[in-house]
């Protein structure tokens, strides 16, 4: 896939100015990068063999936080409309590189003063034993659930939002959900899916829902109930609700 950021644009369209030739630019997790041709006229992605406008490159420059995906004819931003949600969804670039899923304006990353992927990490970080069958009950843009799934046997991911699902295909960082063998992404309702679950499927829980506005039922005393019943008898549970 083929993206750029409002950021990039703006790192672009100064380079132009300032008479550079390359700049790199991030083109996905662990810090991996691309070379930038700069040129008068635009610039050219060493990586996909992409020539981009000087008009594309000012179009897309403002705001910072746009993210557009290539279609092999022109650019697009990265928003919908979600049929579950009735709001607007959409990949929201970062200073760091690490896109932010946006609903309905509210930000379901931490991405002020620290990256999204790291700020995912940290929830994992702060379980002291992530292993053997783990559920993550709202999968969002994936990272919490990429990041646990390098310690964990299996991990069961759950998106109700197709909306947010196409986005995966637009992010580096979110398609590895699709090719990582132990991940398992369902499309289904976390409420309908955990009664459905044996009692003791799981040995580790990661549950950080949107907002009680956007998804009041994941926080009920019936879901918890569920969640509890889903643990094997060590079992851990993670509920995010600030800072990990």
């Amino acid at each position: 896939m083929t993206f750029l950021t409002g950021y990039d644009c703006q790192r672009i369209l100064a380079a132009i100015l300032t008479g550079e030739t390359v700049i790199e630019r991030l083109i996905g997790p662990d810090g991996a990068t691309a070379a930038v041709d700069i040129l008068e006229t635009g610039c050219y992605l060493q990586d996909s063999g992409v020539s981009v406008s000087l008009e594309d490159l000012e179009r897309m420059a403002r705001p910072a936080h746009g993210y557009f995906l290539y279609d092999g004819d022109s650019w697009h931003k990265q928003v919908s409309f979600s049929p579950s949600t009735k709001l607007q969804v959409g990949l929201y670039a970062t200073e760091t590189g690490t896109p932010a899923l946006m609903v309905g304006g509210f930000p379901m990353h931490r991405h002020k003063g620290i990256d999204p992927w790291a700020s995912s990490l940290a929830m994992v970080n702060a379980v002291p034993r992530v292993y053997g069958r783990i559920l993550d009950t709202t999968c969002g843009l994936g990272y919490v659930t990429l990041s646990a799934a390098k310690r964990a046997v299996r991990i069961t991911t759950l998106e109700v939002d197709p909306a947010v699902c196409d986005l995966h295909h637009a992010s580096p960082w979110s398609a590895p959900l699709y090719t990582s063998p132990n991940i398992t992404v369902v499309n289904e309702s976390c409420l309908s899916f955990v009664t459905s679950q044996p009692s003791g499927s799981y040995d580790v829980i990661f549950h950080d829902p949107p907002t009680v506005q956007i998804a009041g039922d994941l926080y009920s005393k019936t879901f918890y109930a569920e969640l509890l019943r889903l643990l094997s008898r060590k079992g851990v549970l993670f509920h995010y609700i600030g800072s990990p």
